[in-house]
Parts: structure tokens; C-alpha cells; sequence
């Protein structure tokens, strides 16, 4: 598990670019969801809403498949989904990825601008910077 540290998250803030996309999933780390790919689905539906606000801002479908390229990588690997926390953050921008698997619960939402949003990783963070 990739933990995040106080210094990813100013590396994350520092990414100023068109089209910053942040997702944000609830995983679930064993038993019937895991193995009914309850997790993937619902990033493949994080990402169809992904392109479609794309397509909606102009973006040709060979810009928008190439920029979701890690996401649709892990919508499909089965080994990943086998090792999952409480949460998944995605941060995906041109020439960009970042993601998490955190033992934190998301509400699964996400978000395009020239930004990431990271809000929801806020609370993660007390004492030294980082989170354990």
C-alpha cells in the first residue's frame, strides 16, 4: 500500500495544468465485493462520467483516452483490486499520475479543473506530516 506523505500532497498541489482530474472511490479490502469486482466497476463508472465531461469541454476521444490511459490500466488489472484499503485517490493530469490505496473511506466523486482536489486527504494529516 502506497501511503501519502506531506510532501506528495504539496507535489499534488503544485500541479497546475488544464484538466487536472482527482477521483476519489470507497475500495473494500475482502469478501464478496472484492471478488464480485464491485471496486473496478465503480471506477469505470467514475471514469465513463471522467471522459463525458471531457468530450463535453471539447477534448478529442484519442486526447481524453490517452490522459485516462492509467485509469482504464487499472480498471483492468485484477491483481491490483486484490490488494486494496478503504479508499482509492486518483490524481491523473497530462504527462501526470499519482495514485493511493488509503486506509481512509471516500465518497466516490470526481473533479476536473487546473488543479487536484485534495480536500478529502486533509484530515489524514496530524503531528510530523504523514500518515500511518
Amino acid at each position: 500500500m502506497v501511503l501519502i506523505s506531506k510532501d506528495e500532497i504539496v507535489e499534488l498541489h503544485d500541479v497546475n495544468q488544464e484538466n487536472c482530474i482527482s477521483i476519489f472511490i470507497p475500495t473494500h479490502r475482502a469478501g464478496k465485493k472484492v471478488l464480485q469486482q464491485e471496486d473496478s466497476l465503480a471506477l469505470k463508472n467514475q471514469l465513463k462520467e471522467v471522459k463525458s465531461k471531457l468530450a463535453k469541454k471539447g477534448l478529442h476521444a484519442d486526447v481524453v483516452n490517452k490522459l485516462t490511459a492509467p485509469v482504464q490500466k487499472l480498471i483492468d488489472n485484477t491483481s491490483f483490486w486484490r490488494e486494496q484499503s478503504d479508499g482509492l485517490a486518483i490524481f491523473i493530469a497530462d504527462g501526470f499520475s499519482k495514485i493511493y490505496t488509503l486506509p481512509v473511506y471516500f465518497k466516490g466523486f470526481n473533479y476536473i479543473s487546473n488543479s487536484f482536489y485534495l480536500k478529502p486527504l486533509m484530515p489524514m494529516f496530524a503531528g510530523d506530516g504523514n500518515f500511518y
